[in-house]
């Protein structure tokens, strides 16, 4: 295990992967520094591999859960000179008000460790305002054979306590609270939704199977935040369909009742005993494994005869 210490570019990291080649070379997504870093061991300290700081929220306190949140490098990466590309999910800001998500894709040159902001091509937005429920990972789902798609859940942009927008979620004209993909290969890159009913995604893992072989089913499993009765890792498996997780009516497997149904126009006390809900939508509950604390994320892994979430 190599030690990673604090640097200069370090200060609330959001997530961390390894560069494409294996290699002990790690890339850092830090939100309260709007940048990517890089850190080679041989090097001993985090080196700039892009800085978004002009473009991106800086995150001021650890109860936001936006910034710079999410890398991906294209699954061809180490094989075709022409995909040498690094895709970034952050919080576009405007005089330091959060104003939407953007998923963004930036070049990297051969033998270099850095991305030049200039090269940046826009994969997806959507407006988005909270500082709490409003962003969230990517990954590829890399296996053989499969086209490179980039997998996206959105949350559902409020504030912990005011569900007076969380009825956007069960809406499918907007992006809120749905897993979407993102064929980066077409042109524009085509978006579809696959999945409504989440909270707070803020992180997932594709099942990729063995390593050396990669023969996994391409499951996505999502750690979704849950308001105060469960966290719940959720399960969406390619050819099944579109997917309804529940929320805001669903907590888990559990009913939540409202004193009155969330809307766009009210503010209103999440989860208060009152009125039922109305009926539950279509293809609900989908099985969930609920938990009593928050789930944030996890990795899905493949060993000799056995598969998990951990």
């Amino acid at each position: 295990m190599l030690p990673f210490t604090d640097g200069p570019l370090l200060g609330s990291p959001t997530f961390v992967t390894s560069w494409p080649d294996n290699s002990d070379i790690l890339v850092v997504a830090e939100r309260s520094k709007g940048i990517i870093s890089v850190w080679d061991p041989n090097l001993g300290v985090p080196k700039t591999l892009l800085d978004l700081g002009g473009e991106a929220y800086i995150a001021s306190n650890v109860g936001e859960f936006i910034g710079v949140t999410g890398i991906a490098f294209h699954p061809h990466f180490n094989h075709d000179t022409g995909r040498r590309f690094i895709y970034v999910r952050f919080n576009a800001a405007l005089a330091n008000q959060v104003v939407e998500t953007r998923i963004k894709r930036y070049e990297i040159a051969p033998g270099t460790l850095t991305a030049q902001a200039s090269t940046a091509t826009t994969m997806y937005t959507w407006p988005t305002q909270a500082t709490e429920h409003g962003s969230g990972t990517i990954q590829f789902d890399s296996r053989p054979g499969s086209n490179p798609v980039l997998y996206a859940p959105m949350p559902d942009d409020t504030t912990p306590g005011d569900c007076s927008l969380a009825g956007r979620v069960q809406d499918i004209q907007s992006d809120l609270g749905k897993l979407l993909s993102i064929d980066v290969s077409a042109i524009p890159p085509l978006v579809k939704q696959l999945a409504t009913g989440l909270r707070n995604p803020f992180g997932f893992s594709v099942d990729r199977g063995q390593a050396g072989t990669f023969s996994g089913r391409g499951d996505v499993w999502i750690g979704d935040v849950g308001a105060g009765i469960t966290g719940s890792i959720l399960r969406w498996q390619p050819g099944g369909g579109f997917k309804n997780y529940g929320w805001p009516w669903y907590e888990g497997n559990a009913q939540l009742v409202w004193t009155v149904q969330p809307q766009v126009i009210e503010t209103i006390p999440c989860g208060q005993t009152s009125n039922p809900p109305p009926p539950s939508p279509a293809h609900l509950p989908l099985s969930a494994v609920e938990n009593p604390h928050a789930v944030f994320s996890g990795v899905y892994w493949v060993s000799s005869g056995m598969r998990g979430v951990a």
